[in-house]
């Protein structure tokens, strides 16, 4: 028994690098703890859901979240970020699977994550991220 596949067709490269820059913005944002950036990346009513479970909705919520983490718990922190694999799922809309390595004072970690990534107006952006910590991927005093 066969079912439909949810990819309906390869993704043009020009999208494929657009999306790629898309989800590297977070890093540079992350890294240099530019909020305005690690939002900027998100549609207006965008959501995200961190790794400890909890709902972030709309891009000034997202921006209000994201200054707070910076700021705070993650002042110190770095990230790497890679796009595993993209997903075409129609014209305008793709699945990313997206890796972060984080290096925090005296330890890593790594999250995996799902974006749904939109274009809209002839840009892409972010509609929906969730984020996971993969399993003993802690190091140091991340552990």
């Amino acid at each position: 028994m066969t079912s439909p596949t949810a990819a309906t067709g390869p993704l043009p490269a020009a999208d494929a690098t657009e999306i790629r820059a898309l989800l590297g913005r977070v890093q540079g944002g992350f890294n240099t703890k530019a909020a305005d950036v690690t939002a900027g990346i998100f549609t207006d009513d965008g959501v995200t859901i961190a790794p400890p479970g909890n709902v972030v909705r709309g891009r000034e919520d997202l921006h209000a979240y994201q200054t707070a983490r910076l700021t705070g718990p993650a002042a110190d922190w770095e990230i790497a970020v890679e796009v595993e694999e993209l997903t075409r799922l129609s014209d305008d809309v793709v699945v990313a699977h997206v890796r972060q390595d984080m290096t925090i004072p005296g330890g890593s970690f790594s999250n995996v994550g799902t974006a749904v990534v939109v274009r809209r107006e002839g840009a892409w952006l972010v509609a929906r991220y969730h984020n996971s910590r993969i399993a003993d991927s802690a190091r140091g005093t991340a552990a």
